[in-house]
């Protein structure tokens, strides 16, 4: 009697772990509801239904499949990748599947009409049809565009240098928007908007009012990332032709000469 007792005092002494649900997106609401039970409320809305689980947490679902969710700390959900990726880094070019074997599940997933955000902490990922248009934070994301073949190392960037010699001299951007008529890179508070692979234009702190990039991702990627709310378009100044545009010897400041 004893040793069972023993037995059964040490079982409730071992801590209890919540298992992770094994879900993909776009999994169908019926797969859902074997996995994770009926949930405790539904709100059908115009596009999105939203599905409650435990208190104020839900599944964001469309087209009867699940398109994103609230707060994964609550509801123990474990996405996995539908092909199996060999990702070491992340580039605008990877896919939703490197994402989630680099970075693992996402805190939440926020779908819209033409893009979805994957949060990480403090930090996301916008995607538009399954494509990179938007980071918050390269390091902390594990962006990383080093890995391709580069040109020399300039000593500094002109008006037309490429996006090869960028990269070369100031490695990864720190954020980056895909634009419909320019990409736009951050390098801490120093911003270059890039057409046609070179640079197009430059704005930064020392020489206009700085705009400090928000952590909120745009309302729409298509929109100007530099039309902030209640913060109007920044004047930026093309600078002519080979005049040295950025010289590196502080990485957040530029030195123009004109």
């Amino acid at each position: 009697m004893k040793k069972y007792l023993f037995t059964l005092f040490f079982i409730l002494l071992i801590p209890t772990q919540t298992l992770a649900i094994t879900l993909t997106l776009d999994t169908p609401k019926n797969r859902i509801v074997q996995l994770m039970g009926t949930p405790d409320s539904v709100k059908l809305g115009p596009i999105f239904d939203l599905w409650y689980y435990n208190d104020n947490n839900y599944l964001i679902l469309y087209d009867k499949k699940l398109k994103g969710y609230s707060n994964n700390e609550d509801l123990h959900i474990q996405l996995v990748p539908k092909k199996k990726s060999k990702a070491q880094w992340l580039t605008p070019l990877s896919t939703p599947d490197d994402v989630l074997t680099l970075l693992g599940t996402p805190r939440k997933i926020t779908p819209g009409r033409l893009y979805e955000v994957w949060w990480y902490k403090n930090n996301f990922i916008k995607f538009m049809k399954g494509h990179i248009v938007e980071y918050s934070d390269g390091d902390a994301l594990k962006f990383d565009f080093t890995h391709r073949r580069l040109p020399p190392r300039p000593q500094f960037l002109t008006e037309h240098s490429t996006e090869g010699q960028v990269i070369a001299l100031k490695g990864t951007p720190t954020q980056y928007t895909k634009g419909v008529e320019y990409d736009t890179w951050w390098y801490n508070q120093d911003i270059l908007l890039m057409r046609g692979n070179e640079i197009h234009y430059f704005y930064n702190k020392p020489y206009q009012t700085p705009v400090t990039p928000s952590q909120k991702p745009t309302a729409d990627p298509i929109i100007d990332r530099l039309h902030y709310k209640g913060i109007d378009r920044p004047k930026i100044t093309p600078v002519k032709n080979d005049t040295p545009l950025l010289e590196f010897r502080n990485l957040n400041d530029f030195e123009d000469e004109f």
